[in-house]
């Protein structure tokens, strides 16, 4: 069992810490710029101001010679759409849709944390640290306060990861998780474009880090992630109407801003920031470090759990360099 009487306080101390960073602030008027824009153009679909595909803002927008907003694919725009369908016209609708990415972040974490462990019972029982770990990184908690489409595309980055090692890690059905993960890997890129395709790599940094699979089939696995989001969108771009806007989002916006737009200052930007971003983790780590060595806890750890570490953390940096 995940839950015993010993870790509950320590469950109940992350969901007060997950409620306090992201709910105060939810609950308030006013929220981060884009966040509201991308709020008003799902309004605005809901209110069939604008298409799926053409996304409308307002009428004094024009960028790029294009009075729709089209700064990112519009899936997220689509599927908020629905909650303001559903919900109606208050301003704490994309809060609860904001709200409600945080907890399947959260949920998917947490069966990532079981599946990775579940031949220890007792680092099982540690599932609650992996999500406070999560939510106390500023550029986490901040994203679930504004509404901004990383959220969703980290649900399903974080789906997709799951699906691979569910795949890599049972007998059979593997072909089927690793299709289940590619179209993860399509709806993460159809939420917030290019950063979503990063999952592609996770069979090979698995592989890299792991050893457990042949390079063989570590080929012929990254083959099935990076073919499945092309075969989608090979498919959806026989329609004109995607065709004309999913070109436009990438010649005229993605591309635009990998080219034209200055993303950091210098070479070293990823590494401060990403040590900045991972402060409070350290923290908190080297605390729990401390209080388990006073206490004489010690569990029993393999060339497996360090090699998984080394994976995970090689797939922040890969998140981080997008």
């Amino acid at each position: 069992m995940i839950l015993n009487k010993r870790h509950i306080p320590f469950w109940l101390i992350t969901l007060a810490v997950f409620t306090a960073l992201i709910l105060p602030t939810l609950i308030k008027d006013g929220m981060f710029m884009d966040g509201l824009q991308y709020a008003c153009v799902s309004k605005n679909l809901a209110d069939n101001l604008g298409t799926f595909w053409f996304p409308f803002l307002s009428e004094t927008w024009w960028k790029s010679e294009s009075s729709y907003f089209l700064e990112h694919p519009p899936l997220v725009y689509g599927i908020q759409s629905l909650f303001f369908k559903v919900l109606g016209d208050s301003m704490y609708v994309e809060r609860v849709y904001s709200f409600l990415t945080a907890i399947i972040t959260a949920y998917l974490i947490l069966h990532i944390w079981k599946l990775i462990l579940n031949d220890n019972s007792e680092l099982r029982k540690l599932a609650w640290l992996p999500i406070l770990f999560w939510i106390v990184i500023p550029v986490c908690f901040w994203s679930y306060q504004s509404n901004i489409h990383e959220n969703t595309m980290g649900a399903f980055t974080l789906s997709s990861v799951y699906f691979v090692l569910k795949g890599l890690n049972v007998k059979r059905n593997t072909f089927f998780y690793l299709l289940l993960s590619g179209i993860s890997i399509f709806l993460a890129s159809f939420s917030k474009g290019i950063p979503g395709l990063f999952p592609v790599v996770v069979v090979f940094l698995y592989w890299l880090t792991n050893r457990s699979i042949t390079f063989s089939k570590m080929a012929i696995y990254s083959m099935i992630l990076i073919l499945t989001p092309i075969l989608i969108y090979s498919i959806l771009l026989l329609n004109n109407e995607a065709y004309e806007s999913l070109t436009f989002y990438l010649n005229k916006r993605a591309f635009y801003r990998i080219q034209g737009e200055p993303i950091v200052g210098n070479r070293f930007y990823i590494v401060n920031k990403l040590l900045m971003e991972l402060l409070p983790v350290i923290i908190i780590g080297s605390a729990l470090l401390v209080i388990y060595r006073l206490k004489s806890i010690k569990f029993n750890y393999s060339n497996t759990y360090k090699n998984n570490i080394i994976f995970f953390f090689s797939l922040e940096v890969q998140v981080r360099c997008h």
